[in-house]
């Protein structure tokens, strides 16, 4: 019996996977099945993904696990089905986005799983690019033996190697149920998101040295040396500003002028901050990228044009990168944008991934309320962002993942 229910996601895919992994969910690098890909990570997890489609947004998903084979679902009502064998480990397993730490948190109640291996067959339909009607049947049963992936019907057009060239067509598709009862909306307004940290904008600068004290204090002066590089010429920072093509808000130009980048340890876990060149360079290849993406598909961006965006307020998604975002600080597709486009929140800081775009809300209000919880976290041992635990000593400071919460 499937468990039958609507939920929204982040990205066009799922993941099942043991409830403790903190590490990022991997990916199927041969891609063995356009539905359905199982791999093993480093520390031996076995881990399904399931391609959910082009787009994120509303899906029905069906959930079901039986002792025993259940019977196929009916074929014609399904445009693709895989079956495979995961294994699944003593600690429950759970369904995540894509590059998320979290889970939708209607999937809680389909926990916990049987350990040991299971048969999973997979069902979708609606997959293809502009559809609203995705449903996704997952259905899981013991078994004794192992099975290569297997196709038993494939007849939509998603193709996983498109779907990965193209890093993600941001479409999103709407709650289905609202949109059975209602007729096609216009386009929404940009919305101002707020952020994530309630912490306000104060001073760069005063923040900056707060930092710096708190650091040296409760290490040594070495320490700080490790972190950052000392700051550039003024003029280098104009002619960053000058090549990005857009304006700076002040804290941004405040910032770039205590320091030049990140050293040879983490002053923010998880990124490295970048260099007046490392801007400039990450700023022209997301734009060149971004810019390719949009020419090749003439549904990309949800029909805004370069225009809407850039007048678009500060903190509102538009799904891609736009010369308006300036990285501050980058690691392995992740980065942490300045986002300066006009409003009360021009110079939040918002992640900014290669899937999930800026699809999540901005973080902080500005680079003075960063600075400011970066400190607090450190100077009182609470996690940063609620994701890394800091140690500070005689060796420097460390950062440790710890359990993440829910974006908003």
């Amino acid at each position: 019996m499937l468990q039958w229910q609507t939920i929204e996601l982040s990205e066009a895919a799922l993941y099942i996977e043991p409830a403790e992994y903190g590490r990022p969910p991997m990916t199927d690098p041969a891609a063995a099945g356009a539905l359905l890909g199982i791999t093993r990570d480093f520390k031996g997890n076995e881990n399904a993904q399931i391609w959910v489609g082009w787009t994120h947004g509303f899906i029905r998903l069906g959930f079901g696990s039986s002792a025993v084979e259940p019977d196929m679902l009916e074929l014609d009502e399904w445009e693709t089905v895989e079956e495979g064998v995961i294994e699944l480990g003593a600690s429950p397993m759970l369904t995540r986005t894509t590059l998320s730490p979290i889970r939708p948190p209607e999937l809680d109640q389909l926990l916990p799983l049987p350990s040991g291996l299971h048969r999973i067959r997979v069902s979708a339909r609606g997959r293809d690019r502009d559809r609203n009607d995705v449903a996704i049947a997952i259905q899981l049963w013991p078994t004794t033996e192992r099975i290569p992936l297997t196709r038993i019907k494939h007849d939509d057009a998603f193709g996983v190697d498109e779907y990965e060239r193209r890093l993600s067509n941001r479409g999103r598709h709407p709650d289905p149920d609202f949109a059975l009862t209602t007729t096609p909306a216009v386009p929404e307004l940009p919305t101002i998101r707020p952020p994530a940290s309630a912490t306000a904008a104060t001073s760069v600068a005063e923040q900056w040295a707060r930092l710096h004290d708190t650091i040296v204090a409760g290490s040594s002066p070495d320490a700080w040396v490790h972190l950052v590089h000392p700051a550039a010429r003024p003029q280098a920072a104009d002619d960053a500003e000058q090549r990005t093509g857009v304006e700076w808000p002040a804290e941004l130009r405040e910032w770039f002028s205590l320091h030049d980048g990140g050293g040879s340890a983490d002053l923010l876990p998880g990124m490295t901050l970048l260099g007046l060149d490392q801007v400039v360079d990450v700023h022209a290849m997301q734009c060149e990228i971004w810019a390719d993406l949009a020419a090749e598909d003439p549904e990309f961006g949800n029909g805004r044009t370069s225009n809407d965006n850039a007048q678009a307020p500060a903190s509102s998604e538009v799904g891609q990168f736009i010369p308006h975002f300036i990285p501050i600080a980058e690691r392995d597709g992740t980065m942490l944008i300045c986002d300066t486009r006009p409003g009360p929140l021009q110079g939040c800081i918002t992640e900014f991934g290669k899937d999930t775009a800026d699809g999540y809300p901005p973080t902080w209000a500005s680079l003075s309320a960063m600075l400011a919880d970066l400190t607090n976290s450190i100077a009182t041992g609470v996690p940063f962002n609620a994701q890394y635990q800091p140690t500070l000593d005689h060796t420097g400071l460390h950062w440790t993942f710890s359990a993440a919460p829910p974006h908003p």
